[in-house]
């Protein structure tokens, strides 16, 4: 059991919010393999708290969650809080335990809005915005961010301004993805800016980016209090059972294939969206030899039984 302030884990392990694939099959499949936490991808704060139809269709809130929002506005966050405190209107937010603002896409869309990794050089607002997560949620909060925007922003350490700010603010924890937002999501991850950060305050750290196997998670663990796992969990959910459990080697197509089988499965259950069906497929079946052109031909697809068509017809070996 570890803690991240209120919020109270089975691990150290934790699956990262993202767009288009944080979805209840995903998050119900890393679960299954011993992830201990997970989030939805971002929610708009605009279209929250205008409680639109078709976003309630898409919370997909059938389980322990944290909810991730995006916003660049106090009030407008504020009243996002004070709708999932009075569980008004979206179903689900009873399964809610935490709530998180994103300050780390770096979605170029996103940022020409002054959303996301666009308000790291903004840290007066910033600290507008930790004051409400702290004061009006009932839940515990947290933060995610990226180093900076680009390397010559990092030069100026916005990690560790914006790290004290939410110390000093008393979130619960913050989440670093250990790139800036103009490496996207390739090139190195900067553990010593981690490893600084740590030294700097004693909010709980959770560190994220460029996890691929165990060896990266365990040496990304030393500093700081938890990992959060996105892209290679993409490809391979049973991660979070090899970090638990060290003598498990699984075949890593036949494991892949169980996956395929188990979302579908979830896909069914919860009615999820066909796009993300879709690209869950194509990210489970990379790496499977011999299926470089099905996933190309995945893009093609437009119903879901063209996919279970083509999914039986791949070869395992």
């Amino acid at each position: 059991m570890i803690r991240l302030g209120r919020l109270d884990l089975k691990s150290p392990y934790i699956l990262a919010p993202m767009s288009m694939y944080s979805d209840i099959g995903m998050r119900k499949i890393c679960y299954e393999y011993g992830c201990s936490y997970a989030f939805t991808e971002q929610i708009y704060a605009s279209d929250f708290v205008q409680k639109k139809e078709e976003l309630k269709k898409k919370l997909d809130l059938f389980d322990d969650v944290g909810l991730q929002l995006i916003t660049n506005d106090p009030a407008e966050l504020k009243e996002a809080i004070r709708i999932v405190n009075e569980k008004e209107f979206y179903n689900g937010l009873d399964k809610v335990r935490s709530i998180d603002l994103n300050l780390g896409c770096p979605s170029p869309q996103v940022m020409d809005n002054n959303l996301g990794a666009a308000l790291l050089n903004q840290p007066k607002l910033i600290r507008e915005l930790f004051k409400v997560l702290k004061k009006e949620s009932k839940l515990p909060v947290s933060a995610k961010i990226r180093l900076a925007i680009n390397s010559k922003h990092k030069k100026t350490k916005p990690y560790l301004r914006i790290a004290k700010i939410a110390e000093e603010e008393g979130l619960d924890f913050i989440t670093i993805h250990l790139r800036t937002a103009g490496q996207l999501y390739n090139g190195d991850i900067d553990l010593d800016a981690l490893k600084e950060v740590r030294e700097n305050v004693k909010i709980k750290l959770v560190g994220n980016g460029g996890v691929s196997d165990v060896s990266g998670a365990l040496k990304m663990l030393l500093h700081c209090d938890a990992v959060m796992i996105g892209q290679h969990a993409l490809k391979e959910p049973f991660i979070f059972r090899q970090l638990i459990d060290r003598s498990y080697y699984p075949e890593k197509p036949k494991e892949k294939m169980a996956c395929i089988k188990r979302y579908l499965e979830h896909a069914a259950t919860y009615n999820i969206g066909f796009q993300h069906v879709k690209i869950h497929m194509q990210s489970f079946l990379k790496d499977i030899p011999g299926n470089e052109k099905r996933i190309a031909k995945l893009t093609h697809t437009k119903k879901i039984e063209e996919i279970k068509e083509m999914i039986k017809r791949v070869e395992v070996r």
